[in-house]
């Protein structure tokens, strides 16, 4: 939702689908533009993060006719209240802990034998379990004097993707983890089937209930 001082208001539904990535951006700020000319409210429906991010002062996320969380976008990209909207803002880096230990001030989390510091869920959970989200650019392979977050997980493959570097891994309980490195030149991606261990101080990853979930 962007908001205004008038009391004028509009609606634009998927305004920016099908256009190609170019005339998107091109598009998308024209909107921003007009509504800071206008000063009128908008109320705009889209799937595209990017787009309610950037276009917003408030969003509210939908799942079949529920609201899971209304915020502005540092709220709801800093502290999403379930893994729904976890992963629609972009936390794609999910893991299921063994257990959950709760604290006073922090939390702790076992995952793969490892027991990891976590951000308390900003929404409890009631009869239902935690997951630990990350955002994916926020990992980083250890190097080799570095204390690990995580590990040893194992790369199973690599893709090249013009900024980065989008690298897979398996846990040794299983689990898949997947993450992002800078395409710099001077950057090597691990070879697949290598150990590696990964880090994502000073950042914690943030508890937040399973049970809105879905699968990508």
């Amino acid at each position: 939702m962007m908001s205004g001082p008038s009391v004028r208001a509009g609606f634009i539904d998927e305004p920016l689908t099908g256009l190609d990535e170019p005339l998107r951006q091109q598009l998308r700020d024209e909107i921003g533009r007009l509504h800071r000319r206008l000063g009128a409210t908008f109320v705009a429906v889209t799937h595209n993060q990017d787009e309610a991010l950037s276009l917003s002062d408030r969003i509210a996320v939908l799942r079949s006719g529920r609201v899971e969380q209304i915020g502005t976008p540092r709220e709801l990209f800093e502290r999403p209240a379930n893994a729904f909207v976890a992963r629609f803002i972009g936390f794609d880096a999910i893991l299921r802990p063994e257990r959950v230990e709760h604290g006073v001030t922090g939390w702790r989390a076992l995952v793969a034998g490892r027991a990891i510091n976590c951000e308390p869920p900003a929404r409890r959970a009631i009869g239902e379990g935690y997951v630990l989200v990350l955002r994916p650019e926020r990992i980083r392979i250890a190097q080799p004097d570095e204390g690990s977050d995580l590990g040893p997980v194992t790369v199973t493959s690599t893709a090249y993707k013009g900024r980065d570097i989008e690298v897979a891994t398996r846990l040794v309980d299983g689990q898949s983890l997947k993450f992002l490195l800078s395409a710099d030149r001077d950057v090597c991606a691990p070879e697949p089937g290598s150990s590696i261990e990964i880090v994502w101080k000073p950042m914690k990853p943030l508890l937040v209930p399973e049970a809105a979930m879905v699968q990508p």
